[in-house]
């Protein structure tokens, strides 16, 4: 229960943070709930199915699969298709850039898997920027301090 809550739940709590900070960071115009929040949530997601795809037969051997790779693979599309469509419909073209980098995320092999996932969550709050917000130095400097901490968390286990 607590392996679901966490690969699951967390997806929607980091979103949520870096949907906020960047809402508050540049001085939005716009509701807070608006297509952008949907579609950084989706986003999310697509990356989570997508993580959990590519260590599917790890989880298995695990005992950690929480549910079967057709369903995962729904569930991607589901999202990618989602968030995809929404982006187009309200007008929000670069939003799609973080939902192709899920995709490139997918077929890469593990090095470069990692390099993108860093990139993941600045290309979010920065596309959110451009498209509902506005990209000031703040949010700029924000997305490195994030890329960092992804790469360090990311890499951390490598050096040992």
């Amino acid at each position: 229960m607590l392996l679901a809550l966490k690969r699951y739940a967390l997806p929607l709590a980091l979103s949520a943070c870096l949907y906020t900070t960047a809402y508050f960071v540049c001085g939005a115009k716009t509701g807070f709930f608006n297509v952008g929040f949907a579609v950084a949530i989706l986003q999310a997601y697509s990356l989570r199915f997508a993580d959990d795809l590519a260590d599917y037969q790890q989880d298995v051997e695990n005992g950690k699969a929480l549910v079967s790779k057709p369903l995962l693979w729904c569930l991607l599309g589901i999202s990618i298709g989602a968030s995809i469509v929404l982006a187009l419909v309200f007008q929000l073209f670069c939003m799609i850039a973080p939902t192709l980098l899920v995709v490139a995320i997918l077929f890469a092999k593990r090095t470069l898997q990692k390099c993108l996932k860093m990139l993941f969550a600045p290309s979010v709050v920065l596309t959110l920027a451009q498209s509902l917000f506005s990209v000031n130095w703040i949010l700029c400097a924000f997305a490195v301090v994030i890329t960092a901490v992804n790469g360090i968390l990311l890499f951390k286990g490598e050096s040992k």
